[in-house]
């Protein structure tokens, strides 16, 4: 009888060594997971901080601004905004950050 409880004792010990290795395991593939989405967003948050930044330095109420007075200025400011956004990308994808 003793031996029987010593068996299931033991059984119960690798049950739960196996649960806690398990959970390690898990845990550590969230992490991964969730490192891989903090990494895109802030990938994209480098992308697009600029086009912020200098739509923001635009809409400074300022007695003149260079470039909004242009009939183009629009277009040019767009057109800055997104070469630079492409530029940041292709730097991210060249040092494959993503």
């Amino acid at each position: 009888m003793h031996d029987e409880f010593g068996r299931i004792h033991e059984l119960i010990a690798n049950a739960h060594e196996l649960v806690v290795d398990l959970r390690e395991t898990n845990d550590s593939l969230l992490n991964t997971k969730q490192n891989d989405i903090i990494r895109t967003l802030t990938v994209v948050t480098f992308i697009f901080y600029p086009a912020t930044f200098i739509a923001a330095l635009f809409t400074i109420p300022a007695a003149y601004v260079p470039i909004i007075d242009e009939r183009s200025g629009w277009m040019i400011i767009l057109g800055s905004m997104i070469v630079i956004a492409i530029g940041i990308w292709l730097f991210v994808k060249r040092r494959r950050w993503l």
